[in-house]
């Protein structure tokens, strides 16, 4: 089993709005090792993304990191000074955001906004550089980079955007890679085109990768592990072809369940009800009101965390 790169322990993060507080985060726990691609999956407002900003330090206010520990290569990063963890941001770590389009910057060529990480990151002369901006633009499969390189970003497709985001994360060569909802508005071709070339870096550069989804079927092509998270809390952690084989929290049965084509049926199951309120959240198993074998003791305390295989963690009493 490889080393762990990241390790997430107790994590807690909540938004403190003028009459409520929203609990996006609560204890989760989990760990990314050397050179693995780990599927971090749920429905939209579970707290995925609110986890990798946490992790980098990066929430905004009214939101706060309460409590808990993110060690990566031995540190603790919610505890670095803040000169410290800038260098981490970017150089070790490098995180894809949602809406590729939205992230770069609208004024700046694409040539100056991947020199500036490496100007930031690395000590390469500005020649040095530029060759440097051309090869990860080659290598994300941007026809002709050296003129392309001139663009803005409003005159990229879609897929060319996620690319030239990717060619910047990349460029400083970080040691673990956080993409969040890397795919969406593309096309299903498209996507197949970005999650392949992910892959294909992967085993070039050798960065670790977390895959930030509610697709379960992306994760299940692209991660080795996946987690799978709801209202919060991690309920369900396996290698991919466990989980998909032997799923064992009825939350994860219910995503497998809603795919098209994994069953005979040609009805799809939907999973009854809604997400809890992250403001009101009830006491007991979040997914209680939602769960087929829930019963009166699921309604009382959250389940913890148990190993019921070598590897397969899951949070569910009826397990």
């Amino acid at each position: 089993m490889a080393e762990e790169l990241l390790r997430i322990d107790d994590l807690h993060t909540s938004f403190f709005l003028e009459d409520s507080v929203v609990r996006a985060v609560e204890g989760v726990t989990f760990s990314v090792r050397r050179g693995e691609a780990l599927g971090l999956v749920g429905e939209s407002g579970c707290g995925k993304s609110v986890t990798a900003l946490s992790m980098l330090r990066l929430v905004q206010e009214p939101g706060r990191v309460l409590r808990g520990r993110v060690t990566f290569s031995g540190r603790d990063l919610l505890t670095l000074p803040e000169s410290a963890m800038r260098r981490v941001r970017g150089g070790e770590i490098a995180m894809i955001f949602q809406e590729p389009k939205a992230a770069l910057n609208p004024v700046f060529t694409i040539e100056f906004q991947i020199q500036e990480m490496l100007r930031v990151h690395t000590a390469l002369s500005k020649a040095d550089r530029r060759r440097r901006t051309v090869e990860l633009l080659d290598k994300v499969g941007i026809a002709e980079p050296a003129q392309r390189m001139k663009d803005y970003p409003h005159q990229l497709s879609g897929g060319q955007a996620q690319r030239v985001m990717t060619a910047m994360a990349l460029s400083c060569r970080p040691k673990l890679l956080v993409a969040d909802e890397p795919t969406t508005a593309l096309d299903v071709t498209v996507q197949a085109r970005i999650m392949r070339l992910f892959r294909q870096l992967q085993e070039e550069i050798e960065f670790a990768f977390v895959l930030i989804t509610h697709d379960i079927a992306l994760c299940a092509q692209a991660a080795d592990r996946i987690a799978v998270m709801y209202a919060g809390v991690i309920v369900e952690i396996a290698a991919t072809r466990e989980l998909i084989r032997n799923p064992l929290h009825p939350y994860t049965r219910g995503l497998l369940d809603s795919l098209p084509g994994r069953t005979a049926r040609r009805e799809l199951r939907s999973i009854p009800g809604t997400v809890p309120d992250p403001a009101a959240k009830p006491p007991g198993c979040f997914f209680s009101s939602r769960c087929p074998l829930a019963e009166a003791r699921c309604r009382d305390e959250l389940p913890e965390m148990r190993e019921i295989a070598p590897d397969h963690w899951v949070r569910c009493v009826r397990v």
